[in-house]
Formats: C-alpha cells, structure tokens, sequence
C-alpha cells in the first residue's frame, strides 16, 4: 500500500505538466448480464460500465472508469489509473477504486503493477502485482501476483498466477490465469480467458472457514466497423463449488479519438 501511495503521489507533477501534448483516447461503453443458478437462490445480475483512456503524452496514459451492479446489492463504483513509463523497460500500472458496496467489492481497492520489459525486442513483460481490498468491520484482502505476458503482430499470450491472503485469520487462496488473444488490431480481435482456483475466507462472524474452487471461461470479440470505432461482444461461464454457475453475455461500444 506504501508503494502504491508512493507511486501515485510521484506522479501528479507529471499530470500537471501533461497540458501541452495532444492526446490520443479510447472511449467505451458496456452493458453485461449474468444469469446464476439455482434461479431460486440467486438473482440475476445486470451491470454496465463507462471506460475513458487518453494516452496524453509518451509516457502516461490515465484511466477512468465508473459502473453500476444490479442484483440482490444495488450498487456503483468509480476507479482512477494511471500507466507511465519510468524507463525505456519498466513502466507502473497504479490505479484507486471505492465502491457503494461493502461485499462484492470492498470499500477501497488499491493495485499496482511493476512490469519489466524482455528480450531484443521487448516482446515479453514480466508482471508484478500487488492489491489491497479494504471492507468495514476489519476485514482486508491482500493479493500478490506475477505472470509473463508474450506479444507477437497477431498473438498475445498472458499467464498470471495470483496469491490471497484474506484477514481476519490470515486465509491462503490461490488461483493460475491463462489469456489467449489474437486476430490484427484495426480490424478484428479475439480473447479467450481461462482461471482456476480457489477463494478462501472466514464468514459466519470469523467462526467458519470457506474454502471454494472456482472455475471460469470467457471469450470476448472485438470487431473495428470503421477506422477508429467499432463493437465488441462476449459470452462467459463460472462456476463456484458449493454455490452457484453463473453464464455470461455483454455487448458494449468503443471510440477511438482522434
């Protein structure tokens, strides 16, 4: 949390000083639903999301993004970020979130990201990751993580592993993410996103431990209609051991300025 503090404060001179380069931004819209079963159970969740990045000079591009939940806890939430490049091989990925919503995701949510760029032509990224999830009543979640990431013209392969530490009771989970994307940028492009782990915590007032495996697959197109905008769908499914599955569809729009 000293580190992402630290990093941020770093870069409001930057921010400041950014007024006269030209910016080059992405603006997005996306509306998703989820349905869970057992339908008895679990209420069906609609979500949307506006995203905004503007890449306003080499070395800094900032992101703010604001959404809102509907299910059986009505909420929003609003996060700020920033990418810069400190060296010609290392840049920072440093975002804020706070949400209206005490449990599905915390009150303040703090991540950073050291990344360290590889071989002759900087084709692979080693990621380092950190995040702290602050919840009322005491009750924090700290994720530590570290993956390598393979870019080629038309392919781009990214694994992460993540550790969880969930306080109170000090609680390990774990879980291994892979991401496949390929296609040409400008015209069309697919993801698919595979994860499996666990979540792990301590409910019923700190008395029962929880320990899960939780599966999920994700597959998202993103199609260019003109030169700088165009469409993107997905489709999704998850399941929670002891829980519920979940099917996912979203659809959303993009705008790429200038």
């Amino acid at each position: 949390l000293h580190i992402i503090i630290a990093l941020a404060v770093l870069s409001v001179p930057v921010l400041l000083g950014a007024a006269d380069f030209i910016p080059s931004s992405t603006l997005e819209e996306t509306v998703a639903y989820d349905y869970l079963t057992p339908a008895d159970l679990y209420d069906d969740w609609v979500s949307g999301e506006f995203r905004y990045t503007s890449h306003f000079d080499p070395a800094n591009t900032v992101l703010l993004a604001a959404g809102a939940s509907f299910r059986d806890e009505n909420f929003g939430w609003l996060q700020a970020g920033l990418y810069h490049d400190w060296f010609p091989r290392f840049y920072t990925f440093t975002s804020v979130t706070t949400s209206s919503s005490d449990y599905w995701m915390g009150r303040w949510r703090f991540d950073n990201d050291f990344n360290f760029k590889l071989g002759s032509q900087k084709q692979f990224i080693l990621a380092l990751g950190q995040t702290a999830i602050l919840y009322p009543n005491d009750k924090e979640d700290y994720i530590l993580s570290a993956g390598l990431v393979w870019y080629r013209e038309h392919l781009i392969i990214d694994y992460r592993h993540f550790f969880n530490r969930s306080d109170p009771g000090e609680v390990w989970s774990d879980t291994d993410r892979l991401s496949v994307g390929f296609g040409t940028m400008g015209k069309n492009w697919t993801t698919i996103t595979g994860a499996y782990g666990n979540q792990a915590y301590m409910a019923m007032g700190n008395q029962l431990s929880v320990d899960q495996d939780v599966i999920s697959i994700n597959l998202m197109e993103q199609i260019w209609l003109k030169r700088n905008c165009g469409i993107k769908f997905g489709v999704g499914y998850q399941k929670v051991e002891d829980g519920y599955e979940k099917y996912n569809a979203s659809f959303g729009l993009f705008q790429q300025f200038p």
